[in-house]
Order: structure tokens, then C-alpha cells, then sequence
């Protein structure tokens, strides 16, 4: 399947890495590094909600019809 350039609208993984650095933010990490970034991944991850992980996957096809639906423009996503 062609992904179109620039279309964050149709990426779930752009809510979930937002979701991510959330949960980082909480805990005020300085990342200086590699190692520093692993190990504030490794507390967060543990922390993300399985059902909200089902949720952005049965998103996409909404996030495909919303997106046919403006032409390609934005959308709520």
C-alpha cells in the first residue's frame, strides 16, 4: 500500500509516541543520551494502556475515510 508523504493525520504511532513523551515529561527526565532515553522508555512503556494501544489500531480505517472524505486534507487525527 503507497503511504502518502506527510500525512501524520494517518499515523497512529504520531498519538502514541505524543502519548509517550507525556508520560516521560511527568517524571521531569533530563535526556542527555542513548542510555538516558532507553531507561525513560522503559518506565513509560510499562504505563501505556493496552486498550488505549487497540484503540489507535482500530483508528485507521477512520483515520482513512476521514481523509478520502477532506481530499487529502486535515483531519481531526
Amino acid at each position: 500500500m503507497k503511504w502518502p508523504p506527510q500525512s501524520p493525520n494517518l499515523n497512529p504511532i504520531e498519538n502514541l509516541w505524543k502519548h509517550i513523551k507525556d508520560i516521560i515529561s511527568k517524571y521531569k527526565y533530563e535526556i542527555r543520551n542513548t542510555k538516558d532515553m532507553r531507561i525513560a522508555l522503559q518506565v513509560a512503556w510499562p504505563q501505556i494502556d493496552e486498550d488505549y494501544l487497540l484503540k489507535l489500531c482500530d483508528s485507521v480505517p477512520r483515520r482513512w475515510e476521514a481523509c478520502l472524505k477532506n481530499k487529502g486534507g486535515a483531519t481531526k487525527y
